[in-house]
């Protein structure tokens, strides 16, 4: 998997602890999909950039456009889940 960062200038996430999350769910390199992370809704990172199908797109509190509410009153653990989510689609079983 390759992790594309933002130059996280007004995140409103913590960007460090959703990437942790994520690479300790997926330890074995993924190559074939690319993750975008925004830190805010802005989304500096434009997937029209990349040449690649499969993309997970995290802008804000959103992952591929979807906004992400709260879970146990979390709302950061609700991206994480989210992102990791979006990523499986792209693994085969």
């Amino acid at each position: 998997m390759r992790l594309v960062f933002c130059g996280a200038c007004n995140p409103v996430f913590n960007l460090k602890d959703l990437v942790s999350k994520v690479k300790h769910e997926f330890p074995d390199n993924l190559d074939e999909v690319l993750v975008l992370l925004n830190g805010c809704r802005t989304g500096c990172l434009k997937a029209k950039d990349f040449y690649i199908d499969k993309i997970v797109y995290v802008a804000g509190m959103s992952v591929d456009g979807v906004e992400i509410v709260e879970i146990n009153g979390a709302e950061e653990a609700g991206l994480s889940e989210a992102a990791i989510k979006a990523i499986r689609r792209f693994i085969p079983r």
